[in-house]
């Protein structure tokens, strides 16, 4: 793999992924997920890392009660994660189209 591999992939979906297969899509829904890219809402051929929906249905807010024992820095460091990581309708996403098939690759965030 090239060491400019981010730098090759932000030059490929700033092209608009003509020849790579990148792009932006939105997540439309989590359960079940769908996407909407290039005006089309896609919900067959998604695949996904699994840790993106984990606890995503009922709007991705929800941390299990029985975390809420541990102790207060795992606890938080969770609900910081679920917060920042787990899909949630609306989200944008970086999408690499192979074929039939959509590979949702991560969350996009402004910084």
């Amino acid at each position: 793999m090239s060491e400019r591999w981010a730098v090759e992939m932000v030059e490929a979906l700033r092209s608009g992924g003509k020849d790579s297969g990148l792009m932006f899509a939105e997540v439309k829904s989590v359960a079940p997920l769908t996407i909407l890219a290039h005006d089309q809402v896609i919900s067959k051929g998604l695949y996904i890392n699994p840790a993106l929906l984990v606890w995503a249905e009922g709007g991705g807010s929800r941390i299990p009660p029985e975390l809420a024992g541990l102790a207060p820095h795992p606890y938080s460091f969770l609900t910081e994660f679920h917060t920042k990581y787990v899909l949630k309708a609306g989200d944008m996403v970086v999408v690499l189209q192979v074929g039939a098939g959509f590979y949702i690759m991560e969350k996009v965030v402004k910084v």
